[in-house]
């Protein structure tokens, strides 16, 4: 795996229009014509590249910016620093150069939830993300043929979110309830229908938790994947999941209020990859220099074997913990 290191802040034209990348005192500006006027989550991404970068456009965002900053002689001892002019950030770099020029990239992108819910209206945090994507280029970079990750981004309520196979889900109910309206918080609170789902191995389910902005990543190589998220939680979701379920709905808990009208919808999927029936959804979060977190995420990780119930994320503080 190539060389990374990640690291995060909350800022906005401050930061990102007063840019800069420091080699040994030398100051260079990082610029993006666009003038940010409100405040972001940030993530900085640098990494060493040999070949190919890591992350692909496609789960990072809307690309804003994408520039050269020129080539520069690096050794073991050199000094780098991404600061901004108000000294707001200023994080020392601490990959591994071997010593030789680097051609310096810069990739800016903006990363924005499908759905925007009204209840965030009330977090006194920002809900979007921007993406700065600074690499060391050993050689001619070449394009991802293949992208092995999946990232979907949106926000959420209380009620959080649900993976599911939707029409397996859809017979359980029926044969349960038949075809009727149906409020499925208060039968998933009142009755064991949530249980005859995870029987079937076919419904993840993260409820309670903090109203927020949350990205949601699957990959066959989760390894590649966690320096972007940051610290792993101590709590998790675990599930069966059918191994012959390739990919599962995304869909937001508030919908489970208006079965089956939100049948009629169209959800995103998303792979559920790996090997095994035991099925992990961990919350991972990227944590500023003072320890406060930035970006809660999720990663999808199927593993061999299998659990004696399933045992969904609930109740949990996923922001301010």
């Amino acid at each position: 795996m190539n060389n990374i290191q990640v690291f995060a802040t909350r800022g906005g034209e401050n930061i990102l229009n007063n840019l800069f990348i420091s080699i040994d005192g030398k100051k260079i500006a990082i610029e993006c014509k666009q003038i940010f006027k409100k405040q972001y989550n940030i993530r900085f991404i640098t990494e060493i590249v040999n070949q190919t970068l890591s992350y692909p456009d496609e789960i990072l965002g809307n690309k804003l910016t994408d520039i050269s900053l020129g080539n520069f002689l690096i050794n073991r001892k050199s000094e780098l620093i991404v600061s901004s002019t108000d000294n707001s950030l200023n994080n020392n770099l601490k990959l591994e150069f071997t010593p030789k020029k680097y051609d310096i990239g810069i990739k800016i992108y903006e990363s924005n939830p499908i759905h925007y819910q009204g209840v965030l209206d009330a977090i006194p945090v920002p809900t979007e993300i921007i993406n700065v994507y600074i690499y060391f280029a050993e050689s001619e970079i070449k394009n991802i043929k293949t992208n092995t990750i999946q990232h979907f981004f949106d926000s959420y309520n209380h009620l959080g979110f649900f993976l599911t196979d939707l029409p397996r889900m859809k017979d359980v109910i029926e044969k349960e309830y038949g075809q009727k309206d149906l409020d499925l918080v208060h039968e998933f609170s009142n009755s064991e229908i949530i249980e005859k789902l995870f029987e079937e191995e076919i419904i993840m389910i993260v409820w309670g938790i903090n109203p927020y902005t949350y990205p949601i990543y699957s990959s066959q190589n989760t390894e590649l994947i966690k320096p972007l998220l940051g610290r792993k939680f101590e709590q998790e979701g675990i599930f069966n999941i059918d191994e012959n379920i390739n990919e599962l709905s995304i869909v937001p808990g508030y919908e489970l209020n208006n079965w089956p009208k939100f049948l009629e919808k169209e959800w995103p999927k998303i792979k559920i990859q790996g090997k095994g029936k035991k099925t992990h959804l961990t919350p991972f979060c990227l944590e500023d220099n003072d320890l406060e977190t930035v970006i809660t995420s999720f990663l999808i990780e199927r593993k061999e074997g299998d659990l004696e119930e399933s045992k969904p994320l609930v109740n949990v503080d996923l922001l301010y913990s």
